[in-house]
């Protein structure tokens, strides 16, 4: 897998072929093409083994869990980079794609319910329901900029939970906001 990543980096998406992979991973290219019958196939068991990783954050304070998850988004589309990914759903089947869909682009959604239940917890916001749409917002902004190949340093990630997540919890939650962060 590591292989997979370092020749993604080298030489992108469309210039990855399996007998480099094989070189630089000192195997055969046979020895891949039992394992994966395609590029995309390899490509994408590498990318989600990468992209498993996320732990849910625990920093005692709303606006830093929220960024957090986010960044963690950043953390994952970045090293396989937007072009990468939107040649994988290209090249993928429909399956193989909502594994990625899942992996990448929609694995914080869970995270985000348990950082908002913690706020609840803390007294951060009101204890009313946050839509799920509502709540995953500062991810859906993140995403679409991530995968457009926009810049997304940390002035920007903060920004998008600063304008957009927390007046949306605040909303939503029926109650000011109270930020620890």
């Amino acid at each position: 897998m590591r292989a997979v990543l370092a020749e993604l980096d080298e030489v992108n998406y469309s210039g990855l072929t399996f007998a480099g992979v094989a070189t630089r991973a000192r195997t055969s290219k046979h020895v891949l093409y039992r394992r994966w019958p395609t590029k995309s196939a390899m490509v994408l068991a590498a990318v989600v083994a990468d992209g498993d990783t996320q732990l849910v954050p625990d920093t005692g304070a709303l606006r830093s869990d929220v960024f957090e998850v986010v960044r963690a988004l950043r953390l994952a589309v970045e090293p396989v980079g937007s072009a990468t990914i939107l040649a994988l759903f290209a090249d993928l089947d429909p399956e193989a794609g909502a594994r990625l869909w899942r992996t990448f682009l929609d694995g914080g959604t869970e995270a985000m319910q348990i950082v908002i239940g913690r706020a609840v917890e803390r007294g951060e916001i009101g204890p009313h329901p946050i839509p799920e749409a509502a709540a995953c917002a500062a991810l859906t902004f993140a995403r679409h900029d991530l995968i457009a190949g926009l810049a997304v340093d940390d002035a920007h990630l903060h920004a998008i939970v600063d304008e957009v997540a927390l007046p949306l919890f605040a909303h939503y939650a029926g109650s000011p906001l109270r930020v620890e962060d």
